[in-house]
């Protein structure tokens, strides 16, 4: 997310239930007419979905893909891209045909399920965002490793250094005071990727001309055809393209809320135009040798770990965005009359819960510090059921509600959304996922070790 991916993840889902622990939503979000409101064009609005939903998830897709072998690792490169927009197409008449005011995915879930499915979209939000830290911290770990690969500092190591990084910046209170470094941190995600791909091309034309170019090997199909590490692997790929659950913020603010499924559809295709360019470059060059870890696969030139230091400030960002509406929450139900308190008690409490969490976070990482493994576990178990999940089923019931007929064909992929891909994607892959953490926990080092894999 992936994406980000990651971005899907870090949305405002819910100024509303930041902002009211009863999940009930205050009158000016109920106000589609308010100041903050139709200001993009749709070509904005595609940049904004570009720059939400391209991000950390790129990193594990070449070896996603060669697993896949190359059939079905292209197929779901422009597949889930396909389901990315479908989503987006019915989240845009859920809000423009149904609930004009809907301003995130709890707004509506109160509208179509009541307060209980409010409250277990809710959980699931929070649930989910609290998941992706670990995962960030991983990327930052990852990723400082390889700049300073003689610095001879252990992933534990590295990952009490990210922690510090963290630690003053963790204590901008509101997302208005992070947004200063959202630019910045889109910029330099996209320089680096630039930079990432201008170096994988220059290893394919290294490749080709170099005399030991028929030595890399690349596979049609599965060179494992176990069913459950298709299921596994295609999460990677779930992960990178989701962001659904921000889609009604940036339809609300949009001068013609009717155009969203022309930005969507343009967002992604820049991001499946990326997405595809990488994997093929990355799998062309390496083959079967591709690493988990994009980055792990480029030299340690000058050039190259300006991208590596470019992307750790990128997933610095992620952490903080994704982490600012999270610790809200748990600020709003630990001590609800200091969270917005702008004082040295609400400060307090907040340092203590933005630290509480970054512990956590850093024990999880320590404990489970495999990308691929987490960003596939991710995928499947967060990633389709924002993908599959939640469009289909407000599209379906919201239409019911509205006494809307429903076309033959919505039915059917919606259908298909509810009672195949979410089952599956979400069931057998979790499962499998998981299952590969454990055997993967069970041959590398005990947390907390030099010994400890983090590939």
């Amino acid at each position: 997310m992936a994406s980000s991916s990651d971005a899907s993840l870090r949305e405002s889902p819910t100024a509303a239930m930041l902002e009211d622990t009863k999940l009930q939503l205050a009158p000016d979000e109920l106000d589609d007419e308010s100041p903050h409101v139709r200001r993009s064009t749709w070509w904005m609005s595609s940049m904004i979905l570009t720059g939400e939903i391209l991000g950390t998830g790129v990193l594990g897709l070449p070896y996603a893909c060669a697993q896949l072998g190359w059939v079905l690792g292209m197929i779901s490169c422009i597949f889930f891209c396909c389901t990315s927009v479908y989503s987006g197409v019915l989240l845009s008449a859920v809000k423009n045909e149904m609930y004009p005011a809907a301003t995130s995915y709890l707004h509506v879930a109160q509208e179509v399920g009541g307060p209980g499915f409010a409250l277990f979209t809710r959980v699931a939000i929070l649930a989910t965002w609290a998941a992706l830290l670990p995962y960030y911290l991983i990327t930052c770990i990852k990723t400082l490793s390889g700049i300073f690969p003689n610095a001879g500092f252990c992933p534990y190591q590295w990952s009490f250094i990210v922690a510090a990084c963290l630690v003053p910046l963790l204590q901008l209170r509101s997302l208005h005071m992070i947004s200063y470094l959202c630019l910045a941190s889109t910029v330099a995600m996209a320089v680096a990727v630039v930079i990432f791909l201008s170096s994988l091309i220059s290893m394919q034309i290294d490749a080709h001309d170099g005399a030991n170019h028929s030595h890399v090997e690349t596979d049609l199909w599965p060179p494992d055809p176990n069913f459950l590490d298709v299921y596994r692997n295609t999460g990677s790929f779930i992960f990178a393209y989701q962001g659904q659950s921000m889609f009604l913020e940036i339809i609300r603010e949009m001068r013609q809320p009717r155009h969203f499924p022309r930005s969507v559809f343009f967002a992604n295709m820049i991001t499946m135009t990326v997405y595809t360019s990488t994997v093929v470059l990355a799998y062309a060059s390496k083959g079967t040798q591709v690493n988990q870890f994009l980055p792990d696969m480029l030299d340690d030139s000058p050039v190259n770990n300006i991208a590596r230091m470019l992307l750790f400030f990128h997933v610095l960002i992620a952490y903080l965005i994704t982490g600012q509406p999270l610790h809200r929450s748990y600020h709003l139900i630990v001590s609800s009359s200091t969270a917005n308190d702008p004082g040295r008690r609400g400060a307090w409490h907040w340092f203590l819960i933005t630290s509480a969490q970054l512990i956590a976070g850093v024990l999880v990482a320590n404990a489970v510090p495999f990308f691929e493994a987490v960003q596939g576990l991710l995928g499947s178990m967060t990633g389709a059921p924002i993908v599959f999940g939640w469009p289909a089923f407000f599209f379906l019931r919201g239409s019911y509600l509205h006494g809307r007929k429903v076309a033959a064909g919505h039915w059917l992929v919606c259908g298909v959304y509810l009672c195949v891909f979410l089952p599956l994607f979400t069931v057998l892959g979790t499962i499998n996922s998981m299952t590969d953490i454990v055997q993967q926990i069970s041959t590398s080092g005990p947390p907390f070790s030099c010994n400890a894999s983090s590939a």
